[in-house]
């Protein structure tokens, strides 16, 4: 009987054992890890966070929520139809359109100095013009004037179509009839709510597999604990980028339920909506936002009726950059006479976060979210770290609308709120749907495998969106 030896492979050679050997033997040096678990990126502070942390929250009732606003009581007109020039103690006409006029007979229309002879002008005192009659002319409404004081009112300039003019009340003679009258109605406004989810899958076998990882926060290195946490991760992160520019779904969308029919996904409208569409405005100069441009914020506050020593501004890394510079240092200069200006600087760890001017707080938070390389940041959406917005500290009464019976309570202007009603909290529903595996759930289905699912549906509540302020660079 015959046998052959198998052969023995061998890596002995001549020579010393250096590094180079231990690059060419891939087993020959045991690996070490640090006992971290290293992040690449973490969460940046965003809308959600603003919400959460400073309590602007509620619960709300219905996926589509109401509120209940009141306009100004008082309006401009604007001219469909350029007003000519006249003499003095001549009548004139005013043409607006018909639709949303607020003006009638017996009211004044105030002219600006700008629009009047050269004498008038230069002492900056309007024209008054008391509306005398109307006539209707298409779609517009014509106006006839006539002056209050002859020797005021002498239009020696057009005023151009699309001018905005300010109206009063008028006088009267003893016993003669009053004015037109005047009514207004609330009107409603309509919010949509969001249904965000995130989900992960971990196989049973997986589980099990003894492997290296940080401790969580829990205290778990269980794949299934690192899944849960990364799914949370995501979920708040998605809830911040819907909270931002979020758009609600217009039925273009259709998603199969679980009894095989169809629906359309729920979204809420995002911040960035609100302020385009509702807010003031304003522009600053490249990439440079100056202490003037501080002190331009109460003007227009208080042209939205905002009355408050409190005001928060959110602000792209960008923004917030320059108004530590800028305004931080500007102010110190402006108001520290130079005497203690590095001391205050030490003390205010040149941070410049919080401002008092002209009586008003302001409280700047920047909105790292923006600085995310991997979305906000990687290029493409470079106007948002120029970008900001101010919330001032305005709340309003809010009472149930179903139920009288509940008390009111105060609300911010711009609110994060909650589905939460019969029993069903919407707010962060976490479930978790089992197989056949030994993690201790009871099996809901034959495979080797657990599935976690996370789910949020809520609505951006902004009240008053006319008082927001968005603040952008002439540069985008």
């Amino acid at each position: 009987m015959a046998t052959t030896n198998a052969s023995i492979t061998s890596t002995m050679a001549g020579g010393a054992y250096t590094p180079s050997l231990d690059s060419t033997a891939s087993f020959n040096l045991k690996p070490e890890y640090l006992g971290e678990l290293y992040k690449r990126y973490g969460k940046g502070f965003g809308v959600f966070d603003i919400l959460d942390l400073s309590g602007r929250k509620m619960n709300i009732s219905r996926s589509e929520p109401k509120i209940i606003e009141e306009g100004s009581l008082e309006r401009s007109i604007t001219l469909a139809v350029a007003t000519a020039v006249s003499t003095a103690a001549a009548d004139v006409v005013f043409e607006v359109a018909t639709s949303g006029c607020y003006c009638g007979v017996g009211d004044i229309v105030v002219v600006p100095p700008y629009y009047l002879a050269t004498a008038q002008k230069a002492k900056f005192i309007p024209a008054l013009y008391q509306i005398e009659s109307s006539a209707v002319n298409g779609s517009n409404t014509q106006f006839t004037a006539g002056p209050v004081d002859d020797t005021t009112s002498d239009i020696d300039t057009e005023l151009p179509i699309g001018t905005k003019l300010m109206v009063t009340g008028g006088i009267f003679a003893p016993g003669s009839a009053g004015p037109a009258a005047k009514a207004s109605y609330p009107y409603e406004k309509t919010f949509y709510t969001s249904i965000k989810r995130a989900k992960f899958i971990v196989y049973g076998s997986q589980e099990s597999e003894q492997r290296w990882t940080a401790t969580l926060k829990n205290g778990q290195k269980s794949q299934f604990s690192k899944a849960s946490v990364e799914a949370d991760f995501l979920l708040n992160s998605w809830i911040n980028d819907d909270l931002l520019m979020g758009q609600a779904d217009d039925d273009n969308i259709s998603l199969t339920t679980g009894d095989s029919s169809t629906a359309n996904p729920r979204g809420t409208v995002g911040l960035l909506t609100h302020l385009y569409d509702y807010a003031s405005k304003q522009t600053y100069v490249g990439t440079t936002y100056e202490l003037s441009d501080l002190f331009d914020l109460k003007d227009t506050m208080l042209s939205q009726g905002v009355v408050t020593d409190r005001a928060l501004i959110c602000v792209g890394p960008d923004l917030a950059r320059s108004i530590q510079i800028n305004v931080g240092l500007e102010s110190l200069q402006a108001y520290s006479g130079g005497t203690n200006l590095m001391e205050t600087m030490s003390k205010m760890n040149i941070g410049f976060n919080a401002f008092q001017i002209e009586g008003i707080n302001y409280q700047v938070n920047e909105l790292t979210m923006l600085s995310n390389p991997e979305k906000y940041n990687n290029g493409s959406y470079s106007w948002m770290k120029r970008f900001g917005f101010v919330l001032p500290e305005a709340y309003v009464n809010i009472r149930e609308s179903t139920n009288t019976l509940n008390s009111s309570f105060k609300a911010s202007n711009l609110m994060l709120g909650y589905k939460n009603a019969n029993g069903e909290d919407r707010t962060r529903v976490v479930q978790v749907v089992a197989g056949v595996n030994g993690m201790g759930y009871p099996a809901s289905n034959a495979y080797d495998m657990v599935e976690g699912h996370m789910l949020s549906e809520y609505a951006l509540i902004v009240a008053k969106a006319n008082q927001l302020i968005r603040i952008v660079s002439d540069a985008d």
